[in-house]
Formats: structure tokens, C-alpha cells, sequence
């Protein structure tokens, strides 16, 4: 978490985007963070943390920008070796053929049909 206050901090440092500190940084990405991760309305997010869900919104709008802007720094797609090496190991390890990557930390609960429960 430490560090992705600082990156985030001096990204909007560097970007010109923080002059002054209306609200600490680490406080900016936990009421964003919060947000992302709860269905509540930003008046409820307000609510929750005592603050208006004007300044929740605004702050949750400069983060996400900011994230957005680092995005190619911490993302990007393999390239074509890159991409074969996955493609191997991913058949070779799991059994899934032409995979190139996996986004993990979502648990979606899904119900089995009535038919053809097993394939």
C-alpha cells in the first residue's frame, strides 16, 4: 500500500495535478480502493468515512486518472516470444491451449445448469 501511495503521489507531483494537499494522498487511494471494492454510492462512501460524497467523487476521479496514466508502466502485452513462451508453458502446466495470460483475484460464483452439470 506504501508504495502505491508514493507512486501515486509523485505521479500527481510531477504531473502538476498536486499543489497542495487538500487530503493526504494515502487517504485519496483507500477512500478509491473503498470504492472499487464496495456496490455503496459515493454518498454512502461519504457517510462511512465522514466526508462529502463531492470530495470522495472528486478525489476518486483524480486517482482513477492517475492509475490510468501509470497503467503502461505496470501492464502491457507480451510480446511474440513472450507470448509463445506463455502459450507453451500455459498448455504444458494446465492444459489450456493458445493462453497468453490469466487475471486472477475475482471470485464469481457460478451455478451449474441443470444439464451437463460435469463436461
Amino acid at each position: 500500500m506504501q508504495r502505491l501511495v508514493a507512486v501515486v503521489e509523485n505521479h500527481l507531483i510531477e504531473s502538476g495535478r498536486l499543489i497542495r494537499h487538500r487530503m493526504p494522498v494515502a487517504l485519496s487511494v483507500l477512500y478509491t480502493l473503498w470504492t472499487l471494492a464496495n456496490p455503496d454510492p459515493f454518498r454512502t462512501s461519504g457517510w462511512a468515512m465522514s466526508k462529502s460524497k463531492q470530495s470522495i467523487h472528486r478525489n476518486y476521479i483524480i486517482i482513477i486518472e492517475c492509475l490510468r496514466e501509470l497503467t503502461p508502466r505496470y501492464i502491457r502485452w507480451p510480446d511474440a516470444r513472450e507470448r509463445d513462451t506463455i502459450k507453451f508453458e500455459m498448455e504444458r502446466r494446465y492444459g489450456y491451449p493458445s493462453v497468453v495470460g490469466a487475471i486472477d483475484g475475482t471470485n464469481i460464483p457460478i451455478t451449474a445448469p441443470a444439464e451437463q452439470k460435469r463436461r
